[in-house]
């Protein structure tokens, strides 16, 4: 693999540079694409008016609870449970 000489790698930077600068006076130009763009109409809003009322204050909703580490509860042993020697719940 040949190495390259100093000039060509002045070429290649300064190309690059080139092209870099460009690009950044591209982007400032002085016209502004909205006034080229077509006006926009405002979005429709729904307005509601304010009344004041009783609102229940808990209700009761089907759900599915996910927490945010779920742990898989497999045995690590082969075998059956004879008998159960501890009190359940505690």
């Amino acid at each position: 693999m040949r190495r390259k000489s100093n000039s060509e790698v002045l070429i290649w930077t300064a190309g690059l540079l080139g092209a870099a600068i460009i690009l950044v006076l591209s982007g400032c130009s002085g016209t502004t694409s909205a006034a080229s763009a077509p006006q926009m109409t405002p979005p429709e809003v729904k307005v509601a008016r304010v009344e004041q009322r009783d609102v229940p204050i808990q209700r009761e909703w089907v759900g599915t609870l996910a927490g945010m580490v779920n742990a898989a509860i497999k045995a690590q042993v082969t075998g059956y449970l004879l008998t159960q020697d501890y009190t359940e719940g505690s």
